[in-house]
């Protein structure tokens, strides 16, 4: 069981993942952009949830959680979709793809109990 990161600015995926590893002894991984999220999706069977911002170069979060969704292996993953921009309407295209949404800055309590719902519904 993995949760991967993903987020463009390196100290959000770092002190997401500390912060997981720490309070969730779950082991992350990390990515920088959608499409190394996608290749380490493709090797590591072992991921259960995707954490990604909205807001990255190529690939945005939504393309990514989308390409995810038509993913027979991978379309029951877990995913939570986080932006500093919610003017967009994310929270409603993230929750019409079966995804949760938060905003930046998160509250890390109701973060973490939302990583704890997923693990709690994945497919054993």
């Amino acid at each position: 069981m993995k949760i991967l990161v993903v987020d463009d600015e390196q100290d959000v995926r770092d002190s997401l993942s500390r912060a997981i590893e720490k309070l969730r002894k779950i082991p992350t991984l990390k990515a920088e952009t959608g499409e190394q999220a996608w290749d380490l999706l493709q090797k590591d069977p072992d991921i259960i949830i995707v954490i990604s911002d909205h807001d990255m170069p190529g690939m945005s979060g939504l393309d990514l959680l989308k390409k995810i969704r038509v993913d027979n292996r991978l379309k029951e993953l877990g995913f939570i979709l986080v932006s500093g921009n919610n003017g967009n309407g994310l929270d409603v295209q993230a929750s019409l793809q079966g995804a949760a949404f938060f905003s930046k800055p998160c509250d890390l309590k109701e973060f973490l109990k939302k990583i704890d719902e997923l693990i709690k519904i994945m497919p054993v």
